[in-house]
């Protein structure tokens, strides 16, 4: 620890410095008059390699938790302490003002502007920034029961989002939500990601797969305006080299598709087995009363396997003459055929 002050009827505190064990703090503080610490400006506060940020800290009376103000910096999630202590006792203001929030690899939300606050529970509320610099979203902070933390992600653009985020290239507009829940100490996060009316096109893969099924009027869709997608609902887990896909669904009005599987992120291959719809305003509905509301009475079942950019696409044209009333029965038959 380094301390330079000026003692007397004007105390001033020139500049600090303290150091050790993985924290760096410096900076100089602003006294009143009769010597108590009115502002505590922080020209760096770094912890190890996941945090590095500029900012103000201001007490707020007696017995009162200090404003703390964090100007510009940078923060890595991916190197927070996988466990932390519970807290104790209730916490103050938090404003937030970060150059780059970094999520994960090529993941990351910049221009961060958030107002916080934390108590025995932990952080709740606001944020917006950019996603990769490329995508404006917002959404909302809060603690979980027991420990945890619960977050709301929304975007004008989900399909923006989804191509920034290297999930997908060939989607296009749709409203977004995104809901993300892990506890403390887990890095398991369980999410739903819905989207509203987003288009698909130019996707080799679902060309594929509709040549595959020779749906021809929908091959023209997705080469020109794209192919309505109408409702998306995804529920998944995301872990850190993998995502499970327990339950996706697109549902619009010429198309249904439903899908399972697990992408393996660190080495890039994706595994998904699934029902493809075609005509799913028609089919759905007559489907509706004999088999699952996500793939109507009738549809083909198909597998993807491999890179995400060109997975090996498989699909079962059989499947078509097995209602959906049967399917669920039949699946493991039908999936075997794919194969």
């Amino acid at each position: 620890m380094a301390l330079e002050i000026t003692l007397g009827e004007a105390p001033r505190l020139e500049a600090f410095r303290l150091a050790g064990a993985g924290l760096l703090a410096e900076g100089r503080g602003d006294l009143t008059p009769q010597g108590q610490l009115e502002q505590l400006r922080l020209s760096r506060f770094a912890i190890e390699d996941w945090l590095d940020v500029t900012g103000n800290l201001r007490p707020q009376g007696v017995g009162q938790p200090p404003e703390i103000e964090i100007i510009s910096g940078r923060m890595d999630l991916r190197g927070l302490p996988q466990s932390a202590p519970p807290i104790q006792a209730a916490r103050g203001p938090l404003l937030v003002m970060l150059d780059e929030l970094r999520i994960g690899d090529g993941l990351a939300l910049r221009d961060l502007r958030a107002e916080l606050s934390q108590g025995g529970g932990g952080l709740a509320g606001a944020y917006r920034g950019q996603l990769n610099g490329a995508v404006a979203v917002e959404g909302a902070l809060a603690p979980l029961q027991g420990g945890g933390v619960d977050i709301r992600m929304r975007a004008q653009d989900g399909g923006a989002v989804l191509r920034s985020a290297a999930v997908t290239r060939n989607l296009y507009g749709g409203a977004m939500d995104l809901h993300l829940q892990s506890p403390r100490g887990s890095r398991l996060y369980e999410g739903r990601l819905q989207i509203t009316n987003p288009r698909m096109r130019d996707a080799p893969v679902m060309a594929e797969l509709l040549n595959a099924v020779s749906v021809i009027g929908l091959l023209e869709q997705l080469s020109g305006d794209g192919i309505n997608l109408g409702e998306v609902d995804v529920r998944f887990n995301m872990e850190p080299s993998k995502v499970t896909v327990h339950q996706g669904t697109a549902i619009g009005p010429s198309l249904g598709i439903s899908m399972d599987g697990v992408y393996q992120m660190d080495a890039r291959l994706l595994d998904f087995r699934g029902v493809l719809t075609p005509l799913y305003a028609l089919n759905g509905i007559v489907g509706g009363i004999f088999a699952r509301r996500d793939e109507g009475l009738f549809g083909f079942n198909f597998r993807l396997n491999g890179p995400p950019d060109d997975p090996d696409v498989r699909v079962n044209p059989l499947s078509i003459l097995v209602p959906g009333i049967l399917r669920d029965l039949m699946r493991p038959q039908l999936e075997a055929d794919t194969e």
